[in-house]
C-alpha cells in the first residue's frame, strides 16, 4: 500500500528490547487500535540491555497508530511474570510519524521519508516499560508500570518463537530458568558485562530507582570558550534519545537527560567550520551532573579549546559556583 492510499496510516515497524534475559510473549503482546481492533502482534528477545534500542519483531508495514500497547514478558533471572495494558498518546505519536518530506512532489505514488519509524519498546525487571519512536532520531515517548503476574507455563513457553504448533516439547519452568540464567551469566558473548556489574550497584536493576537516574533531568546549555561560536549539536542521551538540538535552543539553557555522546559543530576564531565528538561513560557523567545539581543552579557544559585546537578541556560549571567538575571522556575527537 502507497503512503498516500491510507493517509491515516503510517509506516513503521515494532522492535523490542527485553533487559536480563527476558522473553516476551508473542500471543499477549501487541499493539490495538483506537477501536480495540489488532494492529500487530510482537515478542520474542533481544540481547544488549541498552534504552532506547532493540530487536526487530514486526515487520516494517502501513499500520494505523496504536492507541493501547498490550505486553506480556517473563523474567526468568526472577522467575517473575508481568502484564501490562496501557494507553498509548497516540496524537503524538501520530504527528511524530507524519514529520515526513516526500522525495518527489511531482509523483503520487511517491515514498515518504520520514524521521520516525520504528516503534521501540524496552522492559526491565522493575515491570517499568519504556516506550520511544525511534528512526533518524530516538525519541522517548513514556514510561509505564506493568504488574506482577503469573500465567500459564506452558502456553506461554509454547509461543516464546510465535509458533506454538510448531513445538512439541516444552522445557519445564525450573529447567528453563536455570538454563536462562546459566546462559546470562556466562556471558560467551560478552553483551552482558555492564548488566551483571549493574547488579551489584545501589540501588540495583530491580529497585525503580535504578531505571530513574537515566531519565531524570537537569537544566542545563552546551557552551564552547570565545571567540568560538557553537553553532550546532546533537546528543545521545543515557535515557536512550538520540535528538537533534533545535537551532533555536543552541546555547540555551533548557531541561534535558544527561547527554554521553555529544556531536558539535563549531566556527572557530578564523571563521572556519570545525564539528567534534566526545563520549563520556554513563555513569560517570550522570554522577558529574548529579554532583553539580546540588547546588541548585543551571548547569553549564563546558568546552574549552587551547588556541592551536589541539586540546579540549571538558567541564560542568555554574554560576556563582566556584567548583569545576572536570570530565573525563572516553573519547573526543575531530569529526571526519
Amino acid at each position: 500500500m502507497q503512503y498516500w492510499e491510507q493517509k491515516d496510516w503510517v509506516r513503521y515497524q515494532v522492535y523490542v528490547g527485553q533487559f536480563y534475559g527476558a522473553q516476551l510473549s508473542f500471543a499477549d503482546s501487541y499493539l490495538t487500535d483506537e477501536k480495540g481492533e489488532l494492529i500487530i502482534h510482537y515478542g520474542g528477545h533481544s540481547d544488549g540491555d541498552v534504552l532506547g534500542e532493540g530487536a526487530q519483531s514486526a515487520p516494517n508495514d502501513y499500520f494505523p497508530v496504536p492507541s493501547t500497547l498490550h505486553i506480556l514478558w517473563f523474567n526468568p533471572l526472577d522467575n517473575q511474570f508481568w502484564r501490562g495494558k496501557f494507553a498509548m498518546p497516540k496524537e503524538r505519536l501520530t504527528e511524530l510519524f507524519k514529520q515526513c518530506d516526500y522525495i518527489s512532489i511531482r509523483e503520487k505514488n511517491s515514498e515518504a521519508r520520514c524521521p520516525f519509524y520504528k516503534f521501540i519498546i524496552n522492559a526491565v525487571p522493575t515491570g517499568q516499560v519504556f516506550v520511544y519512536l525511534g528512526g533518524a532520531q530516538i525519541r522517548f515517548i513514556g514510561q509505564y508500570q506493568a504488574q506482577k503476574t503469573d500465567t500459564d507455563w506452558e502456553r506461554f513457553a509454547r509461543g516464546i518463537g510465535g509458533y506454538p504448533e510448531m513445538v512439541s516439547d516444552v522445557e519445564p519452568r525450573r529447567q528453563y530458568v536455570d538454563d536462562a540464567k546459566k546462559h546470562f551469566f556466562e556471558d560467551k558473548n560478552e553483551v552482558h558485562q555492564e548488566s551483571i556489574a549493574a547488579l551489584k550497584e545501589t540501588p540495583p536493576p530491580n529497585d525503580p530507582a535504578y531505571w530513574n537516574r537515566f531519565f531524570k533531568t537537569y537544566r542545563w546549555r552546551l557552551a564552547v570558550n570565545r571567540p568560538n561560536v557553537l553553532t550546532d549539536y546533537d546528543a545521545n542521551y543515557v535515557n536512550g534519545e538520540f535528538l537533534l538540538t533545535p537551532k533555536e535552543e543552541v546555547g540555551r539553557f533548557r531541561d534535558a537527560p544527561v547527554p554521553y555522546r555529544v556531536v558539535f559543530f563549531v566556527k572557530k576564531s578564523d571563521g572556519i567550520p570545525s564539528s567534534y565528538v566526545m563520549e563520556f561513560d554513563e555513569k560517570a557523567i550522570m554522577a558529574a551532573f548529579e554532583k553539580m545539581a546540588a547546588y541548585g543552579k543551571p548547569i553549564t557544559f563546558q568546552a574549552d579549546f587551547d588556541k592551536k585546537y589541539d586540546e579540549l578541556d571538558v567541564y560542568l560549571t555554574a554560576e556563582g559556583v566556584e567548583e569545576k567538575i572536570i570530565l573525563d571522556p572516553t573519547r573526543l575527537a575531530l569529526r571526519d
